[in-house]
């Protein structure tokens, strides 16, 4: 029944992705509970440019249950420091929720990927 309230509860609503280079895709499932006492029931979920358009449930989500909204940060073109934002509408209170997806986009080849330390010549040891 939806006679009750609907709480979109989101246990994190930052995702942190570090450092990627330019091209790579970041996909992430925001995880969310509905703390209310009726259905939750998103009508849209928008994403600032860069970002696939966000897919979620749209069914209703009962009290206690959980659902997820899942976005893919497309990052060519977006060099420097990102916070994308994702904008959830629904019937909770407040009927406008954001998550966001932070982190650094650097160009091609710029990344630097440290050896692991397994991997490093050991010249320490004699024989």
């Amino acid at each position: 029944s939806n006679d009750g309230w609907a709480d979109m509860f989101f246990e994190e609503e930052t995702f942190y992705f570090g450092t990627i280079e330019e091209g790579d895709i970041v996909k992430h499932s925001f995880k969310f509970n509905n703390r209310g006492t009726g259905d939750l029931v998103i009508s849209e979920a928008t994403a600032t440019c860069g970002c696939t358009r966000p897919d979620y449930p749209f069914l209703p989500i009962g009290p206690n249950e959980n659902g997820e909204i899942n976005v893919a940060f497309h990052s060519t073109g977006k060099l420097g420091m990102q916070r994308k934002a994702v904008t959830i509408f629904s019937n909770s209170s407040p009927k406008v929720k954001l998550v966001y997806l932070e982190g650094k986009v650097v160009k091609k080849g710029e990344l630097e990927v440290a050896p692991a330390p397994e991997l490093q010549a050991d010249t320490t040891s004699s024989n």
